[in-house]
């Protein structure tokens, strides 16, 4: 716990970041700096754990000369232990634990009346006196709405984090607020236990979407006084309202957005596009104005020079794998045609050399014997001449047999396969089962028994 510094006049502002974050906290303290009110007192207090280095820690006190200007820098690694020790701490993306150290501002700050917590991923374009000096009288926190997410429950663009809204943060309103910029009533706060609140909040919802503000959102509802936009203004929010002011100027959002870029406070580059990664993105000119005059500036630029250098070589190397990739599957996909051309040219050698089962099961002689028993039995000349007829095939098929085997024992190279070995050797048995092979059969088994052509009798026999 510390005590204030100064006795009067004073804005009380907390900031809270790691190591990685110092040289883009250089560019909103001189924002803050530059935009200062000479009668006014600026108690500045830099909440950090133990990844904070003390070179950052001494260059950030050398940018203060003004005596208005006081820069504390507080380690609460024992109370971030006692979060680490809860083991409940969720967090996705590139956010750490300290994503949820804003909690610890009623505790830190017990003997100040009220602290002003801002995301150091802002610039101050005003004076923050207003801003400090706001009533909150028995709320909790001063706060401002959360467009983006309020304009996407209201139109129900996003069910999921509608449903996520009323379901697992039980909000009864749409009224959801940002936490990039926090007015804390501190008396109020410590009218309850307010980070076991926090934690209990915490472990009722599990694993929270925007980590600490859902938590808070949850915690507090009704609870908070809703401040103008001005003091949170989301960049990210530019290009939305841009889309649907045109389309819905008399909503009153809307109108309130439009109205509040008149007069910008706070600027929030909230979401995932920050300045200093994308010089050319919305308003992050005007970050690189304040940044020219951070003693971090030189490793600013350094530092997004390699991240754009790294993400360039990350898309390479991507397409480069995606290209490995195309080429694999070319190949298996090659591979895969090439197999089914060297089957499909091994199957026209088995039938260039061998013919198909349908043609083997055909040269039968039960086969032939029904074939010509049907055509010949459809008028009176054919059943004169069927015996002829029958006799002769029986004979032929005999004749074909004997050369057939003769020739197998000179050379077994003309020897047929089985059946079964053919391709389509399933297809070919139905032929087995059609009417003409069974009708050879029929004739076949009548001639062994002694019986003659009794053609009736071997209809009725098939049937």
């Amino acid at each position: 716990m510390i005590r204030p510094c100064f006795d009067k006049n004073s804005i009380n502002l907390c900031f809270i970041f790691d190591d990685n974050y110092s040289f883009y906290f250089s560019v909103l303290l001189t924002s803050v700096i530059k935009n200062s009110n000479p009668d006014s007192n600026y108690d500045i207090v830099i909440l950090h754990d133990e990844k904070l280095h003390i070179n950052s820690i001494k260059k950030l006190q050398l940018m203060i000369t003004k005596s208005n200007f006081s820069l504390r820098f507080v380690d609460i690694s024992h109370l971030a232990q006692k979060l680490k020790q809860e083991r409940i701490l969720f967090t996705r993306l590139y956010y750490t634990d300290a994503v949820y150290y804003p909690s610890f501002i009623p505790i830190v700050f017990k003997y100040y009346e009220k602290i002003l917590y801002i995301d150091v991923d802002t610039i101050v374009l005003k004076d923050l006196k207003d801003l400090f000096d706001t009533e909150l009288e028995d709320m909790f926190l001063g706060v401002v709405a959360d467009l983006p997410i309020i304009l996407g429950i209201t139109l129900n663009s996003n069910t999921h984090f509608s449903n996520y809204v009323k379901n697992t943060l039980k909000m009864k309103t749409k009224q959801y607020f940002n936490s990039g910029v926090l007015l804390f009533n501190i008396k109020q706060c410590n009218s309850i236990n307010f980070l076991e609140c926090f934690l209990d909040t915490l472990k009722d919802i599990k694993e929270p979407i925007f980590m600490d503000q859902c938590v808070f959102n949850a915690m507090l509802e009704n609870r908070v006084k809703f401040l103008d936009l001005r003091y949170n203004n989301e960049v990210c929010f530019y290009k939305t309202h841009r889309q649907h002011y045109k389309t819905m100027p008399q909503m009153t959002m809307l109108a309130d957005f439009e109205e509040s870029k008149k007069d910008v406070c706070i600027l929030h580059y909230a979401a995932g596009i920050k300045p200093w990664y994308y010089p050319d993105s919305e308003k992050a000119d005007i970050w690189w104005e304040y940044a020219k005059h951070s003693p971090f500036y030189e490793l600013i630029v350094f530092k997004k020079d390699i991240y754009l250098q790294e993400k360039l070589i990350s898309k390479l190397e991507n397409e480069k794998i995606n290209l490995q990739n195309n080429v694999i599957d070319k190949q298996k996909k090659l591979d895969s045609m090439l197999q089914n051309l060297n089957s499909t040219k091994n199957l026209l050698d088995f039938l260039k050399n061998f013919g198909t089962a349908k043609a083997r099961i055909h040269n039968h002689l039960a086969y032939k014997l029904g074939q010509a028993l049907i055509e010949n039995s459809k008028s009176i000349k054919g059943y004169i001449r069927m015996p002829f007829i029958l006799s002769y095939i029986k004979d032929k098929h005999k004749k074909e047999q004997k050369i057939y085997n003769e020739k197998i024992k000179t050379n077994s190279f003309f020897k047929l396969p089985s059946l079964e070995s053919y391709p389509d050797y399933e297809e070919a048995l139905k032929e087995k089962e059609c009417i003409t092979y069974k009708l050879g059969e029929a004739l076949i088994e009548n001639m062994k028994r002694g019986g003659g052509l009794e053609v009736s009798k071997i209809y009725e026999r098939c049937a």
